[in-house]
C-alpha cells in the first residue's frame, strides 16, 4: 500500500513540474513609440505620457504592474521615470498602450537648456530599465529598452 502512495506522489510532483514550466512568462516586447506628450500626473506633477507598442507573445494575458526607466537624450542621461499604473495586455496581441511616466520634467528642462542644438529637428530619446509583469500567481521583472525620435521644441 505504501508503494502505490509513493508512485502517486511522484506522478503529482512530475505533473506540477511540467505545469510550472509551461506557465513560465515570456518577456513582453516594447516594439515602438507612437507619441510622447507632457501631462500632469495624479500627484499634480509633470510627467510624460508615452504611447508604447507592446507585444505579448504569451498564450495568456499579462498584467504589467510597473515600468522603471532611465531616460537619456542623445545618450546623455537626464533622469528617471516610472509608472505604477497597471495595464492588461491580451494574449498573443500587439497594441499601443498610453503609459503615464512620473518624472521630474522641470529638472530635465533645466538640463536641456544648455543643449541648444537639440531643439533643431528630431532628437533621440532612449528609455532603458525594467518592466514588471504578472500572470496569475507568477511575477517576473524584464529588462526593457526603447528608443524614439521626438521634436524637443514641442515640449518647451
Amino acid at each position: 500500500m505504501l508503494h502505490k502512495t509513493t508512485d502517486w506522489g511522484i506522478m503529482v510532483f512530475v505533473s506540477l513540474l511540467f505545469l510550472m514550466q509551461a506557465c513560465s512568462i515570456s518577456a513582453p516586447l516594447i516594439t515602438d513609440v507612437k507619441s510622447v506628450d507632457l501631462k500632469n500626473t495624479e500627484k499634480g506633477t509633470k510627467g510624460m505620457e508615452v504611447a508604447f507598442r507592446i507585444k505579448n507573445p504569451n498564450a495568456f494575458a499579462l498584467k504589467v504592474k510597473r515600468f522603471d526607466f532611465e531616460i537619456s537624450i542623445n545618450k546623455k542621461p537626464i533622469g528617471k521615470a516610472y509608472s505604477v499604473r497597471k495595464i492588461k495586455i491580451a494574449k498573443h496581441s500587439e497594441a499601443y498602450y498610453p503609459i503615464l511616466l512620473e518624472t521630474d520634467i522641470d529638472q530635465a528642462k533645466t538640463l536641456l537648456t544648455g543643449f541648444g542644438s537639440l531643439f533643431q529637428g528630431k532628437t533621440e530619446v532612449a528609455m532603458t530599465g525594467s518592466v514588471k509583469a504578472v500572470a496569475g500567481f507568477l511575477s517576473k521583472k524584464f529588462k526593457a529598452e526603447v528608443k524614439a525620435k521626438i521634436n524637443l521644441k514641442d515640449f518647451f
